[in-house]
């Protein structure tokens, strides 16, 4: 069995997270308060091998934060979900104000949003990303950054909650897995 690990980690915040809105496929840079919050994590983080982001101007700035300049290779498949005509409005409004909406946030998995998509496109494309992740070579850990909805749909795609729920991490946090030869994720805990 391959001593690989990856260290997939939620990029740090933005004002879209502050305020509790849907960002999705706008690239935004981290907030103020953000940037303050990642630079003294700088070199707490375990060494890495191989780095992989979005490619989004968060993750990507999160990454630089973390570990520096750092060569990484952009995966687009992990992106944010598209929320189209949704994005910039909170969960709390759109559920209210939208049957649309509604009915996707309580599972209709093939309602595509207004200018964004599915829940199952984004669910295959999250996953054929994961693939594509993890059929690069590395030996030891690599890091992942992404997004919060990448991270919660691979975890539940995956099946590493045992059942449970899974839910985003916060910001700069995530999950540690280990991954078998054949790229296969052996096990999986919370990070830190």
């Amino acid at each position: 069995m391959s001593a690989r690990e990856l260290l997939m980690l939620r990029h740090g915040a933005t004002e879209h997270n502050e305020k509790r809105l849907f960002t999705g496929a706008q690239d935004v840079p981290l907030s103020a308060k953000g940037r303050a919050a990642l630079a003294p994590l700088r070199g707490t983080y375990p060494p890495a091998s191989r780095f992989f982001t979005s490619g989004m101007r968060r993750a990507v700035e999160t990454l630089c934060l973390l570990y520096g300049d750092v060569p990484h290779t952009d995966i687009a498949e992990l992106m944010e979900c598209r929320f189209g005509a949704f994005e910039n409005r909170s969960h709390d409004d759109l559920y209210a104000n939208e049957p649309l909406y509604r009915a996707w946030a309580q599972g209709e998995r093939e309602l595509v949003l207004p200018g964004g998509e599915s829940r199952a496109a984004f669910d295959r494309r999250v996953l054929e990303g994961f693939r594509m992740l993890a059929g690069q070579p590395w030996e030891g850990l690599a890091v992942l950054v992404s997004h919060g909805g990448v991270l919660r749909a691979l975890i539940a795609l995956l099946d590493l909650t045992g059942g449970e729920p899974a839910y985003p991490p916060p910001n700069a946090c995530g999950w540690r897995v280990r991954l078998s030869d054949a790229g296969q994720v052996v096990d999986c805990e919370a990070y830190p």
